[in-house]
């Protein structure tokens, strides 16, 4: 029997673990490394940080962080990483990945996406329902790419960035690490590292958007 490890399990971990139980047809065993649920002794769970424990070693993990978690998620991932332990990537069967495409460690990509030629999906980014990235591009680690984002071709998205919904970004532009850019904003130029961008035509501020 496959055995599962999902480590935070807020609304993010309901999604993937119904995602991921989509895949078997046997009910796999899952763990889950989550302190509310462990604090109500609900089975099969642990406290948050005991998935490095040598007696949970045998389990895929799946990082269940959302996107304003993206530095612990990154982290995480590379302690799983550098402990040996597996951390695979999921794609919904929905999806479509072009053979040269990479998709890395403990990413995880929803139904109805699409991947082009030569694209790297990095460590831990999501890709939402219906996102198009196309050719040549790099989508940083531990970035949130939301429902119907489209990216042209040979775009670089910074690690820990997060793209609202409906977002496009034109061809050959890059953002910084930890970007926001805002739902439907039109990308036309590059983003600096930490900054936000909304709009259409877009504007970069100077002060951070929140993202709820």
């Amino acid at each position: 029997m496959k055995k599962i490890g999902l480590i935070g399990y807020g609304e993010f971990g309901v999604q993937i673990e119904k995602l991921i139980l989509q895949q078997f047809r046997k009910k796999p065993d899952i763990h889950y490394f989550d302190d509310i649920l462990y604090g109500r002794k609900t089975k099969n769970s642990h406290r948050f940080g005991d998935y490095m424990l040598g007696v949970y070693s045998g389990l895929d993990f799946y990082v269940c962080l959302g996107y304003k978690h993206a530095a612990k998620k990154k982290k995480i991932i590379n302690e799983l990483l550098a402990g040996g332990r597996r951390l695979p990537a999921y794609i919904h069967r929905t999806a479509y990945i072009n053979p040269t495409a990479k998709v890395e460690a403990g990413a995880v990509i929803y139904p109805m996406s699409n991947v082009d030629k030569n694209s790297v999906i990095g460590k831990g980014a999501l890709l939402n329902n219906s996102v198009v990235v196309s050719h040549d591009n790099n989508i940083g680690a531990c970035s949130y790419l939301s429902p119907g984002t489209v990216t042209s071709g040979f775009v670089t998205i910074g690690e820990g960035s997060f793209i609202g919904s409906g977002a496009v970004i034109s061809n050959g532009i890059k953002t910084g690490n930890n970007c926001i850019v805002g739902i439907g904003a039109v990308v036309t130029k590059n983003i600096p590292a930490g900054r936000s961008a909304i709009g259409n035509p877009l504007k970069i501020l100077k002060n951070k958007l929140k993202i709820e």
